[in-house]
């Protein structure tokens, strides 16, 4: 492990806390530096459920009914379903469901109560999966948090996440338990509303602390997975530019749709303010194979984006120049 890697694997323990598990995928992960950037979901339109639990390994399917699911898949494959319960679960006679598309300049969220969960079929979940925002419940615009503790799925999110939770929810009103949201080795997980901010390997502390900067619209670069929606290397592209700016405002940079240049390599021109940057990037070995979860055996060789060219325009506003490289060449993300 280089230097570099290894002040990143001392900061990410340091960050999420150890475990008394020794193969606790999350502490397993932050030990060995595995870089956070890049990694998060790419779903753009959400369905977020109430219900109490239990919350078995299929919850959502088992919760809310396959044939529920498999019924919103049909009709708006890119739709999430995921479940959210107020700490320590209580009896939902009326279930809260919240609507979220939270991809492009204006993300939204509604919300309302529902009598049935087969009452989400009325709702234009075509529309919900384009972005059109439906004429259901009302509109909500305060920050909307939830953390996976979904323990029975992975042993680490319960662990980490709990905690974590807690320290939101202190501070916060709209802090909820979720079910799996992806990459369970990053827990504890965080995903922010309406922009579907995914942030890992979070403790109590550092967990508020996001929070509050979301609330406050600004982003932690040092536990940000990426912005739900995008994808993978524009996400890492992001990242970069904010590395390079210190431009922390979760509007502040935007990274348009990635070009496949061949040979693996992708460019991804990133708006930051008055400037902009094209950002050359390739996925590349990490160095060490990591555990999916708890539960896996068999651990798998990870990669992460690694920086190949960095170049930033000359503010006319419409073209983008190549000029010396503001960051050093394949700096890995971490």
């Amino acid at each position: 492990m280089s230097s570099v890697a290894a002040l990143n694997a001392t900061q990410s323990v340091a960050r999420l806390g150890r475990s008394k598990r020794v193969d606790a995928c999350a502490a397993v992960s932050a030990g060995l530096g595995e870089p956070l950037a890049g990694s998060a979901g790419t779903t753009r339109a959400w369905l977020l459920l109430e219900h109490p639990g239990p919350w078995p390994i299929g919850a959502v399917e088992q919760a809310v009914g396959g044939d529920l699911v498999a019924e919103i898949q049909r009709r708006a494959p890119g739709v999430r379903v995921v479940l959210i319960r107020r700490s320590g679960g209580r009896d939902v006679q009326r279930p809260i469901c919240v609507l979220v598309y939270s991809f492009g300049p204006s993300p939204w969220m509604r919300q309302a109560r529902i009598g049935d969960y087969r009452e989400v079929l009325d709702i234009d979940l075509e529309g919900l999966a384009a972005g059109v925002e439906p004429d259901f419940g009302h509109p909500r615009s305060d920050p909307l948090f939830t953390v996976c503790t979904h323990g029975k799925r992975d042993a680490c999110c319960a662990e980490f996440g709990r905690p974590v939770l807690r320290a939101i929810g202190g501070e916060h009103d709209e802090a909820w338990e979720c079910t799996h949201i992806g990459g369970d080795r990053f827990a504890a997980n965080l995903v922010c509303f309406p922009h579907g901010l995914y942030y890992g390997h979070l403790n109590p502390i550092s967990a508020l602390s996001a929070a509050n900067r979301y609330r406050d619209g600004r982003v932690q670069l040092a536990n940000l997975r990426g912005r739900s929606g995008q994808p993978s290397s524009a996400q890492a592209a992001e990242h970069f530019v904010r590395e390079a700016t210190n431009l922390d405002g979760v509007a502040d940079v935007v990274a348009a749709s990635p070009i496949e240049m061949g040979d693996g390599l992708v460019e991804v021109v990133v708006s930051a303010g008055d400037r902009r940057f094209a950002v050359s990037l390739r996925r590349e070995p990490v160095g060490h194979a990591v555990t999916d979860g708890c539960g896996q055996v068999e651990p798998v060789q990870r990669q992460a984006w690694a920086l190949l060219g960095f170049a930033h325009d000359n503010r006319d506003g419409n073209t983008v120049q190549k000029v010396d490289q503001v960051l050093a060449p394949k700096t890995r993300l971490g």
